[in-house]
C-alpha cells in the first residue's frame, strides 16, 4: 500500500472510531427539560459543583472543562481550590465566566469559549431565565443539574447527567447507587423503628438512645435547606434523616444570623 492510502486509511478509520463514540443524546435535567447533547462532550463550561464532576468524571475528564465560574471557588474556597490545583495544574489557566450570584456573569465570555454545553445549578438557572433565549440562538444546549436540594433524587439524577456529559456513566452509576444506598443506611439505622419519626415517637418511652446533632449553616447559604419555626432552626431535610435531637434547638433566638 502506497503511503499515501495508509495515510487516507488511518484517517478514515480515525473518523469512523470517533463517528461511534460520539453521539447525540437527548438528556433530561433536573427541571425536566430535556436537552440535546453531544457526548461526551469536548468543551464544557461548569457553573458550579466543580469537585463533584471531578468525582463522576475523574481528573482527566476535566481537561475538557473550558470554563467555571473562578470567583466561587478560587476565592470563596480558596483551600479546596489549592489542593486540586496542586493536583490539577490548569485550573490556574481555566477560563472564567463570571459569578452569576454577583451579577458579574458574561454571556459574551462564555459564548467565546466555544462549549458544547453549559451545565447550571438549579439556582444558577433561575437567574440566567433571561439569557436561555441567547443561548438557544446560539445552539448551546443548557443542562441544568442540583445537589443543593439535598434530596436522593436530585443527587443521583445530576450525578448521572455528569456522567452522560463527561462520557463517564458507569462510574456515574456507581457513584449514585452508593449514595443512594448510603443515605438509605443512614435512615434504617438512625431511625430503625419508624421510617419517618414524628415528634410524638422522639418524646415517648422507647428506650433506644438517639443521636444528637449539631448542624452549622449561614443564613444564605444555598448548600441547607433552612427552615425557622419559633425558637427551633434547622436543616430540615438532613435532621428529618438522621431523626435525632438537634443540640442547639431548645437555645437559639428566633430567625438567628449564623
Amino acid at each position: 500500500m502506497k503511503p499515501i492510502c495508509r495515510i487516507l486509511t488511518a484517517a478514515l478509520f480515525s473518523l469512523a472510531v470517533q463517528g461511534v463514540c460520539a453521539e447525540v443524546k437527548t438528556l433530561t435535567d433536573v427541571r425536566g427539560r430535556e436537552v440535546r447533547v453531544d457526548v461526551p462532550a469536548k468543551r464544557v463550561v461548569l457553573g458550579f459543583y466543580y469537585p463533584d464532576y471531578i468525582a463522576v468524571s475523574g481528573v482527566d475528564k476535566f481537561d475538557n472543562v473550558v470554563g467555571i465560574s473562578r470567583e466561587f471557588w478560587e476565592k470563596f474556597n480558596s483551600g479546596s481550590w489549592s489542593l486540586y490545583r496542586a493536583k490539577i495544574p490548569s485550573l490556574q489557566n481555566i477560563g472564567d465566566i463570571g459569578n452569576v450570584n454577583a451579577g458579574t456573569f458574561s454571556f459574551e465570555k462564555t459564548l467565546a469559549m466555544k462549549p458544547d454545553v453549559v451545565v447550571l445549578a438549579d439556582w444558577q438557572y433561575d437567574v440566567l431565565k433571561e439569557e436561555m433565549p441567547r443561548f438557544e440562538k446560539a445552539g448551546i444546549p443548557v443542562v441544568v443539574v442540583d445537589f443543593n436540594a439535598q434530596t436522593v433524587e436530585r443527587h443521583t439524577a445530576s450525578a448521572k447527567l455528569f456522567g452522560e456529559i463527561a462520557g463517564t456513566p458507569e462510574r456515574a452509576g456507581q457513584i449514585a447507587g452508593e449514595y443512594a444506598q448510603g443515605i438509605a443506611d443512614i435512615q434504617k439505622n438512625a431511625w430503625p423503628k419508624r421510617a419517618s419519626p414524628s415528634r410524638k415517637s422522639i418524646s415517648s418511652s422507647e428506650t433506644r438512645v438517639l443521636p444528637n446533632i449539631a448542624l452549622l449553616s449561614a443564613k444564605k447559604y444555598v448548600g441547607c435547606d433552612c427552615r425557622y419555626s419559633g425558637r427551633r432552626q434547622y436543616c430540615r431535610s438532613l435532621h428529618q434523616r438522621l431523626g435525632g435531637r438537634l443540640i442547639p434547638s431548645s437555645f437559639l433566638p428566633p430567625s438567628p444570623t449564623l
